[in-house]
């Protein structure tokens, strides 16, 4: 940006803003991942543990835990694998 004649200072606010950009996507997309995961496994352990019984607390917090580990590990995969892209609109 500086060879198209932005000051350092510009650059460094447009920098920071893209940065600011891609971190709330980011988090946004890992959040609707996690919220996917956990209707997934909530469905599938409910299925296993017998039926519509209540989940108990500690049995909600640990798929909770486990749904946001995986959904970090597939947004990682995602953009390790340049799959995760940002659209302009």
């Amino acid at each position: 940006m500086r060879k198209q004649g932005f000051r350092a200072h510009h650059c460094h606010k447009i920098e920071r803003r893209a940065r600011e950009v891609v971190k709330a996507v980011r988090n946004q997309h890992l959040a609707l991942l996690t919220e996917e995961i956990i209707g997934e496994v909530t469905e599938i352990y409910t299925s296993i543990k017998g039926g519509s019984k209540k989940l108990s607390r500690y049995e909600l917090g640990v798929i909770h835990v486990l749904a946001r580990k995986i959904a970090r590990y597939q947004l990682e995969l995602m953009i390790e694998n340049k799959e995760f892209r940002v659209s302009r609109t």
